[in-house]
């Protein structure tokens, strides 16, 4: 290190030499001092002119490796006035970057290693998030059956778009997730959207679809169980369209019959009702109520769509679109 030292002292001279004329010249002293004698540097020419010293500024920039030796604590601080002085130098390299307050640019070095290290190092461990587990139901009776995932139902219009094709997946209570598809008209309004389950309205006549499941009760098939069961479970005070503010009355089941379709491997149930709906100034609306369902590990899985009984019974257009809606519902395990 002290080679270093003298060959950075040897640089500055010369430099120092070749741009004021700058020189070191020996000055003999009286016997009685010589033993103190030290080599003082004398300039030619100018010596009564002040060197400019900002020369000192720059060489940290010009030679890296020497700015951590720079130590500006022991510069005695001189007078001011126009020309650069000790304090003047010292406040430059400190606030240039080179030191500290200590004066020492050797802990501005070692700050920004500790700063290398702080941001190499790896990041805090975190605990990974719970999986996701819908809430629990009583699905003793019927609650509108939920989407597997939280994006928006997958549907595809058809070429007039009049009609759109849905196919998701719904939550089941154990096991993977069943798949489901059905097709309504494209004006039909979406109800649920934030809560994720499938419920659709005809804004122009109230006709309303919903998709809904329910356990079976216990030793019971689709096949076998009573019709009156339709009826408890859809329109319970505890199950999900009552919860949504529907008011049913006089709940009845017309008809119930299994498919026969021999290409279903699932079992499939269509059933026709028949009940009224109580509006907010007291008025009862009598409905029918278009129902089919499906059997998958001991839970049925119902699309239900009600319509004004008038309509039902014109055999129109509307009745045609309810009898398409619940036409084209497939549960898929």
């Amino acid at each position: 290190m002290g080679s270093l030292h003298a060959i950075v002292a040897a640089f500055l001279l010369t430099l120092l030499h070749y741009t004021h004329g700058f020189t070191l010249t020996p000055t003999i002293k009286p016997l009685a001092a010589r033993s103190s004698s030290l080599l003082q540097a004398k300039p030619s020419r100018a010596s009564h002119q002040l060197v400019p010293r900002r020369h000192f500024v720059f060489l940290p920039l010009l030679i890296p490796g020497v700015a951590s030796a720079i130590d500006v604590s022991g510069l005695r601080l001189e007078g001011g006035g126009a020309t650069p002085t000790n304090s003047d130098i010292a406040e430059q390299l400190r606030s240039g970057g080179y030191g500290l307050s200590d004066g020492s640019a050797s802990t501005r070095v070692n700050a920004i290693k500790e700063g290398i290290r702080s941001s190499n190092a790896p990041p805090p461990q975190t605990t990974a998030p719970a999986p996701f587990a819908p809430p629990k139901e009583d699905l003793s009776v019927a609650q509108f059956a939920q989407k597997a995932s939280s994006s928006p139902p997958n549907t595809q219009p058809n070429i007039l778009k009049t009609q759109s094709a849905l196919t998701d997946f719904l939550l089941a209570p154990s096991g993977p997730p069943v798949q489901v598809s059905l097709s309504y008209p494209t004006d039909w309004l979406q109800l649920d959207r934030a809560t994720g389950g499938l419920q659709y309205v005809d804004q122009r006549n109230g006709d309303k679809l919903y998709v809904l499941r329910a356990n079976l009760p216990p030793d019971t098939t689709l096949a076998t169980v009573d019709k009156k069961w339709f009826t408890d479970v859809l329109f319970d005070p505890r199950g999900g369209i009552a919860k949504s503010g529907q008011n049913v009355e006089s709940p009845k089941v017309l008809s119930a019959e299994m498919s026969s379709s021999v290409a279903l491997q699932t079992p499939r149930k269509r059933v026709v009702l028949k009940y009224s709906t109580v509006t907010s100034n007291g008025l009862e609306v009598e409905r029918r109520g278009l129902l089919d369902c499906y059997e998958i590990q001991g839970m049925a899985y119902m699309l239900l769509v009600g319509q004004n009984a008038v309509l039902y019974k014109k055999e129109g257009a509307e009745r045609a679109t309810a009898e398409n809606i619940v036409n084209s519902f497939r549960v898929e395990s």
